[in-house]
């Protein structure tokens, strides 16, 4: 396990504690953790590039160790902000992120795991705006409806790449645009 994974490791392996701290509510705690997780998922992809140690796991790693820690900040979003979301707008925040997960299945039998720009423009808006939202409560409808943008135009980034690209698993594509120049 090269440098780069083992700080894909230990991202996940703070989730657990992210987890208990949500769940105790120790916000500042949990705030702390989030920005070293953040701090950790630039530096494991900075550190693979700059040192070559770029490989197949650890880009699929890094993805899921994301989907993981993103996913689960929207759970506690929701945890803690239940009487302000909608059954609905759950449900149509689940299956906007869904709907890739199951085109990639469709089309290539397995998910993929992409590194598009949108994705990281989505983890920072994520992360931001739980912070926000945790230090300023009354700033939640805004920080709701810049998720739902970022997540809509990520979910139909990722649709489209899965769609339009015929030739092969298109993993290291970084924007549906590229398709364009082809």
């Amino acid at each position: 396990m090269n440098f780069a994974n083992k700080i894909t490791l230990f991202r996940l392996l703070l989730l657990p504690l992210m987890w208990v701290s949500a769940l105790l509510g120790h916000t500042y705690l949990l705030i702390m953790l989030i920005m070293i997780n953040a701090f950790g998922d630039i530096a494991d992809g900075y550190v693979a590039r700059k040192f070559k140690q770029e490989t197949i796991f650890g880009a699929k790693f890094d993805g899921y160790v994301d989907m993981l820690v993103y996913s689960s900040i929207l759970a506690w979003s929701i945890l803690f902000y239940q009487e302000k979301f909608s059954q609905n707008l759950i449900i149509a925040l689940m299956i906007i992120i869904i709907v890739p997960l199951i085109t990639s299945l469709i089309k290539f039998k397995k998910i993929i795991v992409f590194h598009l720009i949108s994705s990281k423009v989505l983890a920072m808006v994520i992360i931001i705006s739980f912070i926000l939202v945790l230090l300023i409560p009354h700033w939640f409808g805004l920080c709701v409806i810049l998720i739902m943008i970022a997540t809509v135009y990520n979910s139909i980034e990722r649709c489209l790449i899965i769609i339009f690209n015929k030739k092969k698993v298109p993993e290291k594509i970084k924007s549906m645009f590229v398709l364009l120049e082809k």
